[in-house]
């Protein structure tokens, strides 16, 4: 058994300066790798009750800062672990926590006043892989995991792009996937996952402003696909300035959504979305596009519904979609560069499920509205086109 112990000294394996710097790391187990590295003035690696304890076999854990002021706050309990941390630039923070077998951990950091902050589950059989990547400053990225097999990766760019927080990001559950890329400034992403299998994939990106998404799903098989800002092929459009809004609560199983809000450029942009799934294998795919303000609203309370909802041009289109009951299918699309369109749909399985395909494509403003219990085993269709 090793114990290593270091204090503002130096050793083969570590080397600072001493004026301010503080190291107080202790090293148990087996075939264990440690490198130190700290340029500065002021940083801190620490130990004990502060963390930066590492235990286990077959573990490696590799600390770099250059600048002033960083701070890296570790802990690994682990077989197989690995943790990497690097921060260049100055008042950046980073926490890793490991426990389980198979863990690996990598933050690094690239400007100022960055934060970062991976924790993993309570032990036991945990292949637990996490990577977050801030380049620029005032930067906050938290997750938090208690399962097996997650996958987690956060990409920030820019200023001031916000994930979940610190441990605000809990995901809870088994083969969870979350992959979060944000290009730009004033973002912020908040999500929460309990369940198994769940995958999520966002992207904000393209210099758009106030983009926020938020997330909650409760379940099983759980899929998401988000775009803010971002073309359908995913690459950012440049001018991109939007206020986009996203809102998403999924509690069942075997539920997909897939949203898209990209704007064109202009200035007076301000998407909304809000989805609220409750029951399973649900399917939503709602599509915003163009520089005025989109709304669009989607609530299902059942099973095996589908909603397909397409809002495009320049006119400010708002749809409102009600489902309950089951098998439900809806397909809408809104368009018209100068009419704003208006949707709303309030839709009740009361023996037979709505099929209801709507279009309103009009230079002038158009108007549809339907609240309706169908009755019919075989089931009530509907078709409306506005033009």
């Amino acid at each position: 058994m090793k114990s290593l112990l270091f204090k503002c000294v130096s050793f083969f394996i570590v080397a600072f300066p001493c004026w301010g710097n503080e190291l107080y790391v202790r090293q148990v187990g087996d075939n264990t790798n440690l490198t130190i590295s700290q340029d500065g003035a002021n940083n801190k690696i620490t130990g004990s009750g502060g963390r930066a304890l590492v235990s286990g076999n077959n573990t490696s854990t590799t600390f770099t800062q250059t600048g002033d002021n960083n701070q890296v706050w570790s802990y690994m309990s682990a077989d197989n672990g690995q943790q990497t941390v690097t921060q260049t630039g100055n008042t950046n923070y980073a926490t890793s926590d490991c426990h389980g077998n198979n863990c690996s951990t990598t933050i690094t950091q690239n400007g100022n006043n960055n934060a970062a902050n991976l924790e993993f589950g309570n032990g036991g059989d945990y292949d637990n892989t996490g990577t977050i990547t801030q380049d620029g400053n005032y930067n906050i990225a938290g997750i938090e995991a208690n399962g097996d097999d997650n996958t987690f990766v956060i990409d920030q760019d820019g200023d001031n792009n916000d994930v979940g927080g610190i441990t605000n990001a809990p995901i809870t559950g088994d083969s969870n996937t979350l992959s979060i890329t944000q290009d730009g400034d004033y973002m912020e992403f908040e999500g929460h996952l309990v369940g198994s299998n769940n995958s999520l994939t966002s992207f904000q990106g393209g210099n758009a402003d106030n983009s926020f998404i938020r997330v909650n799903a409760i379940g099983s098989n759980n899929t998401g696909n988000l775009r803010q800002g971002k073309k359908i092929d995913g690459t950012v459009d440049n001018n991109d300035s939007g206020n986009f809004e996203q809102y998403i609560t999924i509690s069942g199983d075997s539920n997909n959504i897939s949203t898209s809000q990209v704007n064109s450029g202009g200035t007076s942009s301000d998407h909304h979305m809000a989805h609220i799934i409750t029951g399973d294998s649900n399917t939503i795919s709602h599509l915003q596009y163009a520089d005025k303000k989109k709304q669009g609203f989607v609530e299902i309370t059942g099973d095996d519904n589908t909603v397909t909802l397409e809002q495009r041009n320049s006119a400010n289109h708002f749809a409102d979609i009600l489902l309950t009951g089951d098998d439900h299918t809806v397909t809408s699309v809104q368009r018209g560069g100068t009419g704003s369109h208006n949707l709303e749909l309030d839709l009740t399985n009361a023996g037979g499920e709505y099929t209801v395909t709507t279009t309103q494509n009009s230079s002038t403003a158009q108007t549809y509205s339907l609240t309706g219990m169908c009755t019919a085993t075989g089931g009530c269709g509907i078709t409306v086109n506005q033009y």
